[in-house]
């Protein structure tokens, strides 16, 4: 297995006190907002980036990028200490280290994609990111009976 990661972007990110993660107003695939520009007083992400056991990071750099313009950048020394290993589906042994970053008053000037950029010893990691456009959020769909 390769290294990759997940980005989950929302509103806030609480932990309880049992330790349990909490995202408040998760953003899927996109973000739907009333008109540009638009201003959040807080946008958070979440990042887990894997990587197999075998294949321990030493460095990352973290880069979040809105329409090809960096916004946020961080350089990231990884002590192997905060690596949790985990499973992979297939069974294979893997690391895992999570980030949070909270942006304050973060302003989108126009619609565009916002994703996360890491470099992991200098090679690029696949990650997930936010289309963010114009307009209203479709109706949740109903329970089934």
């Amino acid at each position: 297995m390769k290294r990759y990661a997940v980005a989950v972007f929302s509103d806030d990110i609480r932990r309880e006190d049992n330790g349990k993660l909490m995202y408040i107003g998760m953003y899927t695939d996109a973000m739907m907002v009333p008109r540009f520009p638009f201003h959040m007083i807080k946008l958070c992400v979440s990042v887990q980036l894997y990587t197999p056991a075998a294949e321990p990071i030493s460095k990352a750099k973290l880069e979040i990028v809105f329409n090809d313009q960096q916004s946020f950048a961080i350089d990231i020394d990884i002590d192997t200490a905060d690596l949790q290993p985990v499973i992979s589906s297939a069974g294979e042994p893997m690391h895992c280290i999570r980030m949070e970053f909270i942006a304050q008053n973060y302003l989108f000037n126009e619609p565009g994609y916002l994703k996360v950029n890491i470099l992991a010893d200098g090679n690029l990691v696949p990650c997930v990111g936010l289309d963010v456009k114009e307009g209203t959020a479709p109706p949740l769909p109903t329970a089934a009976e």
